[in-house]
């Protein structure tokens, strides 16, 4: 496997970044009609922070934050 060095690099600048991330990582499987609800994604780390009390386990059930979750990230 070839590791591309010109790839772009995702860095987390803090606490609230880091959530910004992984709510754009849970949602994608319901993005891209993989699944019609979050916690639906078998294999999401979601389940791990529904456990932690970080996400109801019915979070990410409206289609309106389904769209572009960096928009407003500097």
């Amino acid at each position: 496997m070839m590791v591309r060095r010109d790839a772009p690099y995702v860095t987390c600048r803090d606490d609230e970044d880091l959530k910004r991330c992984l709510d754009y990582v849970h949602v994608n499987p319901v993005k891209h009609g993989l699944v019609t609800r979050v916690a639906d994604w078998a294999w999401s780390s979601f389940h791990r922070y529904v456990r932690l009390g970080e996400y109801d386990v019915d979070w990410g059930g409206s289609p309106e934050m389904y769209g572009d979750e960096f928009k407003y990230a500097e």
